[in-house]
């Protein structure tokens, strides 16, 4: 993993990717989100060192997230581009999309896995799963108030009837 060397376009694991801004090497973003590619790319990036990239904050929020291309619905991580609009990225965008693509070259030498394809079929038989656990655990808590209630209720009665018993 200390592989991340200039010569593949990627600086020290204490660097921000795409500047010179010293940053938290436990911290940063996915190349492959998580759960971010699964609805649209049939994909899950891999939670490992190798799928995750230095960032701070700043570069990494809302419109300023590395990922956006300017003035474009494209992402730099999951789409494809022709030479020509590469050739017409902005030296910003050019940069990061050249950086990324010598990464991902590097780790597909090295053998590590930056995502998993073909999971939607899994993630929704999952949520599926969840949803019914949820259900059930919903049911269930109904149900065991309702019981509580009913038998709290018989307990006030028999309380009462019981304390008319030994009033009367």
């Amino acid at each position: 993993m200390k592989k991340k060397k200039e010569k593949y376009g990627i600086i020290k694991k204490t660097i921000q990717l795409f500047s010179n801004v010293k940053c938290n090497p436990h911290k940063g973003d996915h190349i492959y989100g998580i759960r971010e590619g699964i609805k649209k790319h049939d994909i899950s990036g891999s939670d490992t060192p190798w799928n995750l990239l230095p960032f701070t904050s700043d570069e990494n929020s809302g419109t300023m997230c590395w990922k956006k291309i300017p003035n474009s619905k494209k992402n730099l991580v999951y789409d494809t581009f022709t030479d020509d609009e590469i050739n017409n990225f902005d030296e910003n965008t050019k940069n990061k999309y050249y950086k990324l693509q010598n990464w991902k070259n590097y780790c597909e030498k090295k053998g590590a896995k930056l995502f998993y394809t073909d999971v939607k079929t899994i993630d929704d038989s999952y949520r599926e799963h969840l949803e019914k656990q949820a259900h059930e655990t919903n049911k269930l808590q109904i149900d065991y108030l309702k019981n509580s209630f009913i038998a709290g209720i018989s307990c006030l009665s028999v309380s009462k009837s019981s304390s008319t018993f030994i009033n009367s």
